[in-house]
């Protein structure tokens, strides 16, 4: 057995852990995880249930909590664009060894705000939607199509499609969000992120460094064993703000009525999704 006296440090799950490590563990910082999908968190001080499907909660440490609303969608979109949208960008990435993401944000920055009209629903994941609320009968979808749009508008339509799910999670969560911590793969691109920051109308603070939940599980084990002397000490040593991004006022004004539609398609069409899932299992049968 243990000796008396010794310190014992407990793990976290991974949001926690990837939380801590962007520098989130006050109550009111909000973090993003953007990797395959995409969970949009805020630290609290109690557990929150509102909305109704309020999501995942996990305990956080000094006796935070954090409410995290997911987005099955995060960079499964861009990884569906590539491998069907994106034909001609991926060819010439691969013969000229350029990015393939560069050039995709290349063509999409030739396409105005907002797609001119068209929309893209995120929702790829065969789950369907989990927040902020729940319906594994949804699908994605694109919106508004006419002759006028291109292939351009429709890669930009999952790009903003993916930034408006972020606006939709922190709404629901109904409490002050000035400011999130991006982490995950698809902090590395700075056009995407400024998008995020546009199509929110908040702050995004991208940390620097690379895998952050190995760094929140350091930083829960330094400050477990009296390395660190309390958390504020921990992350003040430990998380360095690598790039923030601030919205620009003309382009979230676009997103905001953007974001009129996108959230009016997400409740209307929870009857379609029933339909569709209805049709397919009769096909099935």
């Amino acid at each position: 057995g243990l000796k008396a006296g010794t310190p014992v440090v407990a793990g976290a799950v991974d949001v926690v852990a990837s939380a801590l490590g962007g520098g989130a563990y006050r109550a009111g910082q909000a973090c993003s995880i953007l990797g395959t999908s995409f969970l949009n968190s805020l630290v609290v001080a109690e557990p929150s249930f509102t909305p109704v499907e309020a999501g995942a909660q996990a305990v956080m440490p000094d006796g935070m909590w954090i409410h995290s609303l997911t987005n099955t969608t995060g960079t499964l979109g861009i990884d569906w664009l590539v491998n069907n949208l994106a034909l001609e960008e991926r060819t010439y990435a691969e013969r000229s060894g350029q990015n393939v993401f560069t050039l995709i944000e290349q063509t999409i920055q030739t396409t105005p705000i907002g797609a001119e009209g068209m929309l893209f629903l995120p929702y790829l994941n065969s789950a369907g939607i989990v927040s902020p609320f729940a319906d594994p009968n949804a699908r994605a979808q694109f919106f508004g199509i006419s002759a006028e749009h291109t292939r351009a508008h429709m890669l930009r339509a999952v790009y903003e499609g993916i930034a408006l799910a972020m606006r939709d999670c922190y709404n629901a969560m109904n409490q002050p969000v000035d400011e999130v911590i991006l982490v995950g793969g698809g902090a590395r691109s700075a056009f995407w992120t400024q998008m995020f920051a546009n199509a929110t109308g908040r702050r995004i603070k991208v940390a620097e460094g690379t895998e952050f939940g190995a760094r929140g599980a350091a930083v829960l084990a330094g400050v477990g064993v009296g390395y660190y002397a309390s958390f504020a000490e921990a992350m003040t040593a430990t998380v360095r703000v690598g790039r923030t991004y601030h919205p620009d006022a003309d382009a979230a004004h676009i997103y905001s009525a953007v974001y009129e539609l996108y959230h009016h398609l997400c409740y209307q069409d929870r009857s379609s999704w029933q339909l569709r899932r209805a049709i397919l299992d009769r096909l099935h049968e």
